[in-house]
């Protein structure tokens, strides 16, 4: 067993309800064991007070058997425990108190209770009890009580303090082992729903067994992925098929244009073609990026980020590299990650007039793309929205200046298809900041498929 659940109070489910469990059985027994205590003090102190009544009976019966010259000496030689006895009154400074019932009704078959008194005296160890009684000649006997008829045992609230301990220690360890072996197929669930959005992960199902609740709980959310993934599938298809079958029709009428007169009605009709032929292209890529076939294999990541920049210099885009050294690798699938640094370079060198590509590695085996602008960015406010599809922030329909706004949803899915994130955060150089975090390594289940993006 870990220690770190043991260790992490109130973070796991299982831990905060073995501490619950744990306080409440110690407060139990700790209640138990306090009526239990009381109730034994109680019974105890009854028991000393008959004992102790008793021996004044048979100090009494012994008292009047014997000639008052004797009795002195009586009182010193024979044992009337736990009382100290003397034929003599009651001291000055007694305080009358009222007959205890233990006493009354122990003493009532001896002698008449009207010749007995029972009083309280102060001393410098404390208060003492005592009774006088009238013999039959008219003597009084007198009978001290010890300082504390009830004595605890020594070291019993340690004891105690233990006990409660050991059971409260007993029952967590119990409580978390037994809470343990019912979480642990909760637990597997959540790991299995960690993956239950990616893309590539589709093809396993959460487990189905441990408690009837984890079982419906994870039947229930297969059959839901499931229907996800039809109504995915089926918006993927019609939106491709869309966007295919609409090339049939753009390519009559551009084979009309041709014989149109070159004039300013043609070569807008022409540039409207165009527009619509990279809408077209762009939503087939977008309705791909839904269900990437992915194709791991080993990149040597600063070669890859070399060879891309050096297309953009060829067309006349200047881009600043920064790259680790030594040089990073990481398992990817090249077209994904190529199309990805594109559409975020095309948009840094669309907006800004300076453009940085950044690549570290950082935590966890994971590699970072950093694409910078001195653009005018976007609002903190936009940020989420622009990563949606057919979001732009330019309300012009001119695709030149206000973009498709694919670009960066198709960027968004491919990154996540390879376990991902792509962020948006203010730029050092004054504009926007497209953070892309990646795996050098596939995750398990994870991997590519036999296609192509």
């Amino acid at each position: 067993m870990s220690l770190i659940p043991l260790l992490s109070f109130g973070r796991r489910l299982r831990t905060r309800l073995a501490w619950v469990v744990s306080a409440a059985v110690v407060a139990l027994f700790a209640l138990t064991l306090a009526l239990l205590a009381y109730q034994s003090r109680a019974s105890a102190e009854v028991r000393l007070q008959r004992d102790a009544a008793q021996a004044l009976a048979r100090a009494v019966a012994v008292m009047e058997a014997l000639p008052w010259s004797e009795r002195p000496m009586a009182a010193q030689y024979w044992e009337f425990a736990p009382l100290i006895v003397a034929p003599a009154a009651p001291p000055p400074r007694a305080r009358p108190l009222p007959l205890p019932p233990v006493w009354h009704e122990t003493l009532a078959n001896f002698f008449s209770l009207e010749d007995l008194s029972f009083w309280e005296i102060e001393t410098e160890a404390g208060s003492r009890r005592g009774a006088t009684v009238i013999l039959e000649d008219g003597t009084p006997l007198s009978a001290l009580l010890p300082p504390q008829l009830h004595r605890p045992q020594p070291n019993l609230p340690w004891r105690i303090v233990t006990a409660l301990a050991l059971a409260g220690i007993g029952t967590w360890l119990i409580t978390l082992w037994a809470l343990r072996r019912v979480t642990s197929p909760l637990e597997r669930l959540i790991g299995a729903l960690e993956t239950f959005a990616t893309p590539q992960a589709s093809a396993t199902p959460l487990p189905e067994h441990g408690p009837y609740e984890v079982v419906l709980t994870a039947r229930t959310l297969n059959a839901l992925r499931e229907r996800i993934e039809q109504l995915l599938a089926a918006r993927t298809a019609l939106l491709a098929g869309i966007a295919h079958d609409l090339r049939t029709p753009l390519a009559r009428i551009r084979l009309r244009v041709e014989v149109l007169p070159e004039d300013e009605i043609r070569n807008g009709i022409e540039r409207d073609l165009a527009d619509m032929q990279k809408l077209i292209d762009l939503s087939l890529d977008y309705a791909r990026s839904l269900t990437p076939h992915l194709e791991y294999q080993e990149v040597d990541l600063n070669e890859f980020v070399t060879d891309l920049v050096a297309l953009y210099r060829e067309s006349g885009v200047e881009i600043e590299t920064i790259l680790p050294a030594p040089p990073l690798s990481a398992t990817v699938d090249p077209a994904a990650l190529g199309r990805i640094l594109s559409n975020l370079l095309d948009n840094a060198s669309r907006y800004g007039t300076r453009v940085r590509l950044t690549l570290r590695p950082s935590a966890e085996r994971t590699c970072e793309f950093t694409i910078e602008d001195d653009g005018p960015g976007i609002p903190r406010e936009s940020r989420r929205a622009v990563l949606e599809p057919f979001v732009r922030l330019d309300p012009s329909r001119n695709y030149d200046t206000g973009g498709t706004g694919l670009g960066l949803a198709i960027a968004v899915n491919l990154a996540r298809a390879m376990n991902g994130t792509l962020v948006l955060e203010d730029s050092a150089l004054g504009g926007l900041c497209a953070r892309l975090m990646l795996p050098c390594e596939p995750a398990t289940g994870c991997g590519g498929g036999h296609g192509s993006l």
